[in-house]
């Protein structure tokens, strides 16, 4: 590694952000040695076991935006997968954390790699790499979850919408969606 990099790396200005490394071991020791030298950095110490294990059923659907009983499931599958069987055992999160940070990022609009970093006490690099496996995990359950209607169930939802709503060849309808479109100013003519 070229020294003055290693410098750029320890230097105080530089902000952690910059240096999300790929899955390589080295890269991860390298990363965790710039972390021991720059010190540590405050987080919030066993969230999973001291905060999450307490939160109400109301408040675990508000953070997670699903049940604990789901969550609990989908740990379950992630933990018999091959995305987290094929991870160091003595390195790797529980598949609690892997899926509590997950969903965390995918709740929370204004949530950042950071804040998620600093909540779950782990690397921004980490919470990177979780996400994506994760991410991969559930896009695999896809087809076991997304169930496309019959033809006679499209005719039928059709037929229903024509009735109650108007729209002709409709087979469904997506909740909470809105779509905002700036197109400027239109200055050209409509034949």
């Amino acid at each position: 590694m070229d020294k003055d990099l290693f410098l750029h790396i320890l230097d105080d200005s530089s902000s952690e952000d910059e240096f999300v490394f790929e899955e390589s071991e080295d890269e991860e020791l390298l990363e965790n040695l710039v972390l021991s030298v720059k010190g540590r950095r405050n987080s919030i110490i066993n969230y999973s076991t001291s905060v999450i294990t307490k939160y109400t059923e109301e408040e675990f659907k508000m953070h997670f935006r699903i049940s604990r009983t789901m969550f609990n499931t989908l740990c379950s599958m992630f933990a018999d997968s091959e995305y987290y069987k094929n991870l160091r055992a003595d390195k790797r999160m529980s598949s609690e954390d892997h899926l509590a940070i997950f969903l965390w990022f995918a709740g929370h609009e204004a949530s950042c790699f950071r804040d998620i970093s600093d909540r779950f006490n782990v690397t921004i690099s980490t919470v990177s790499r979780t996400i994506t496996r994760v991410t991969n995990f559930l896009s695999r359950l896809s087809p076991q979850v997304i169930k496309w209607p019959t033809d006679e169930e499209k005719a039928a939802s059709s037929q229903f919408f024509k009735a109650r709503c108007g729209f002709a060849g409709a087979i469904g309808l997506h909740l909470n969606v809105h779509i905002w479109s700036h197109c400027g100013k239109f200055t050209g003519t409509i034949q």
